[in-house]
């Protein structure tokens, strides 16, 4: 299927890939669109299924005429994490028929979109969430000279540790590395005007495979909607955790239902997330460990925005437990809301929204992640200070810092030609 709308004179713009799954990626997508129009582009969104833009993101005003390309009426999310790859033939054939003046994507692109910038002559901004590329070499991370790197590659198979667990899985994953291995440049960023990446974190990994320097942007974050709860203190919220993310195993919920079953009074377990038929066993295994450990779980599955903000307001602590996060949203969301954050240290969100745990407590076993929950949970003036530095810390990452950074930079290409 492919919408044109509203087509005028002025440069345009390609965003995309976009995916059929709602996450920070998509987010980001977004609200560089909209600083895209306000420098003076027409936005083409480019995606394999239509673009829903309520249902990414709140305050998207200012987007009604941008013009939609997608293939197909439908994507079935089963295939979620080959939507990237697929996508960027997406962007190819916009790039095609459009040939537009500057074009966005969230990755690290294809021979396919290098080529088209060599012919077209457009500007290619990346913006890198993670290097997918080191996903190929997940099966000998030992393989890198650099210890660093190395090491980024272990946190990287702890993130897609789902894809190891059965045969169906090993299968998915053995096919998606087919296709990046097919897909990604040799050198991604040899072609591309700005490179950009949501974090210190995610940077390092980008300067050490590549040797490129990028602008580190965090991805913007909507806390208007959570500040003004913010305020509740200590005795005004539940004896809950509550953690927000899709419910995939690579999130770790099952940590935290083991470290509160370590705990003499157990705190309730609040999960908010999106649900794909592909983890329904999952979360069924995480309602028998529940059961197994005593732990009261409630479940929000593909709750909405005001469901999200009510148990955020609500709870006592924040946990954020997957291993090569590469920045964490949902941290800072849970910040804006008040709560003390309680991360893995392995992640872009220790080292760069917590700052190496200046603003929120970093842990590395379920034994130190349950010391932690029963400090927070007793100790008031514990709670108190990280309940007042979360706060703080949170008002950094509004979106708006965000867009004024990128439209800066984005004036920069204009003005150089």
């Amino acid at each position: 299927m492919v919408e044109w709308v509203g087509l005028v004179n002025d440069p345009l713009a390609v965003v995309g890939p976009f995916a059929t799954i709602i996450g920070g990626a998509e987010v980001v997508k977004i609200r560089a669109s909209i600083v895209l129009k306000r420098v003076g582009y027409r936005v083409l969104l480019a995606g394999l299924a239509p673009i829903r833009l309520g249902g990414f993101i709140t305050g998207v005003q200012g987007l009604s005429d941008v013009e939609v390309y997608s293939l197909f009426k439908w994507f079935p999310q089963v295939f979620g994490l080959y939507q990237m790859q697929l996508g960027n033939i997406v962007v190819e054939k916009a790039v095609k028929h459009r040939r537009p003046d500057l074009v966005f994507i969230d990755n690290e692109g294809s021979k396919g979109i290098d080529e088209l910038k060599r012919v077209i002559g457009f500007k290619l901004v990346k913006y890198i969430h993670f290097p997918h590329s080191i996903y190929v070499a997940t099966e000998n991370c030992s393989s890198f000279k650099s210890r660093k790197i190395e090491s980024y590659c272990r946190d990287a198979v702890s993130y897609s540790r789902k894809y190891f667990s059965t045969v169906f899985w090993n299968a998915y994953w053995a096919i998606y590395l087919k296709l990046l291995e097919a897909s990604i440049p040799e050198d991604p960023f040899l072609h591309t005007d700005l490179v950009i990446t949501n974090s210190e974190y995610t940077g390092d990994i980008l300067r050490e495979l590549y040797g490129v320097e990028p602008l580190v942007l965090h991805p913007p974050v909507y806390i208007e909607d959570l500040l003004s709860c913010g305020r509740k203190g200590f005795d005004e919220r539940e004896n809950s955790v509550v953690m927000v993310g899709r419910v995939s195993s690579e999130k770790r919920h099952d940590d935290v239902i083991r470290a509160i079953a370590l705990l003499e009074e157990r705190p309730t377990l609040k999960i908010i997330g999106a649900l794909t038929r592909g983890n329904i066993n999952y979360l069924t295994h995480l309602r028998r460990l529940a059961v197994k450990h005593r732990v009261r779980l409630e479940l929000y599955l593909n709750a909405s925005r005001e469901t999200l903000i009510e148990n955020l307001c609500s709870s006592k602590i924040f946990v954020h437990a997957t291993v090569g996060e590469h920045f964490g949203i949902a941290v800072v969301e849970a910040m804006a809301a008040g709560i003390p954050v309680i991360v893995n240290r392995n992640s872009g969100s220790y080292r760069d929204v917590l700052v190496n745990g200046y603003y929120g407590l970093g842990y590395s076993s379920i034994r130190e992640l349950s010391e932690l929950l029963k400090s927070l949970i007793h100790d008031k003036v514990l709670w108190s200070k990280y309940h007042d530095l979360s706060l703080s810390r949170s008002i950094e990452y509004d979106s708006r810092v965000f867009e004024k950074a990128l439209a800066d930079k984005i004036r920069g290409l204009l003005d150089a030609g």
